[in-house]
């Protein structure tokens, strides 16, 4: 055997399982969005199997959305000029078994050796967990433990935010002395 097709042979099988063995979700697809690969991680995480999704686009497979509309123009720009994109502030997967779930991740181009975009690769996180705990933790922050009612810190927040600077939550009522004299 020539030892240049034995090297081959290592670097296609070094290829085709480094994906598979990366603990993150990996999925690729080409130009049009449709899935090529998924590793285990990938199949674990939106409840569909890769034969499921082989040949099928992001779009009809997965539920991947934000609440954020305008990050979807930047995913696009971002991928054009050949830049990786990242995400996770407010994007969510509906999985394949009707969970949702709240992720993080990238989307990065694969290019030829033309240095042409020729498909993606997108990494996706489950982070479900730490942005509960980020919740809990916002609110037990802004809020009084024994009363469950705002806090100082969220009062003063509150008022720095719309105010721009740190005044006193006094709101004050006209009432004319006639109106005061029937109430007492």
């Amino acid at each position: 055997m020539d030892i240049n097709s034995i090297s081959e042979i290592k670097v296609y099988n070094l290829l085709h399982f480094v994906p598979s063995s990366i603990g993150e979700a990996v999925i690729v697809t080409d130009l049009c969005s449709n899935v090529l690969f998924m590793n285990f991680m990938a199949e674990k995480l939106t409840g569909y199997s890769e034969a499921e999704a082989i040949g099928r686009t992001i779009v009809e497979t997965f539920g991947i959305f934000t609440d954020k509309t305008s990050e979807l123009a930047k995913v696009s720009e971002e991928i054009r000029n050949g830049e990786i994109f990242r995400f996770g502030d407010c994007t969510s997967l509906l999985t394949g078994n009707g969970k949702k779930l709240s992720i993080a991740g990238s989307i990065s181009p694969v290019k030829n050796e033309a240095d042409e975009i020729n498909g993606l690769v997108i990494i996706l996180y489950n982070v479900t967990e730490q942005r509960q705990l980020e919740k809990q933790l916002q609110h037990v922050s802004m809020h009084d433990a024994l009363t469950g009612l705002y806090n100082r810190a969220w009062f003063e927040y509150e008022t720095v935010r719309k105010e721009g600077t740190l005044h006193a939550p006094v709101g004050l009522m006209r009432r004319s002395p006639v109106m005061l004299q029937q109430r007492l």
